[in-house]
């Protein structure tokens, strides 16, 4: 079982950043109908492209997949907070996961 909702506000930040590893490295971490984790090459830079410019896509390309994303595979890390004396300010989560290096 997930130990977070993709609805509560840790699995939001999970889907999030399995959104983001695909738009930024093409690499889509999901899970099949039989819940099982997949960390696959997605070779479709459109898809990339679609994703980058409206994230609402992300959720078009997992249903034409047949896939959600693999958010339980995720583990948090640490959040760092810009500086303070910055002009622009991000708090950004760190997560990562465990894959095999064949599926990539």
């Amino acid at each position: 079982a997930n130990r977070y909702s993709p609805n509560d506000s840790r699995g939001k930040m999970k889907v999030t950043g399995i959104r983001e590893l695909f738009e930024e490295a093409g690499v889509l971490l999901t899970k099949n109908s039989d819940n099982a984790d997949l960390a696959h090459p997605v070779s479709a830079p459109e898809w990339q492209d679609k994703v980058h410019n409206d994230p609402g896509k992300f959720q078009s390309l997992l249903t034409s997949l047949n896939c959600e994303p693999a958010i339980d595979s995720l583990e948090y890390i640490v959040t760092f907070t810009t500086p303070k004396m910055e002009k622009r300010r991000f708090d950004t989560r760190f997560f990562f996961s465990v894959v095999d290096d064949a599926s990539i």
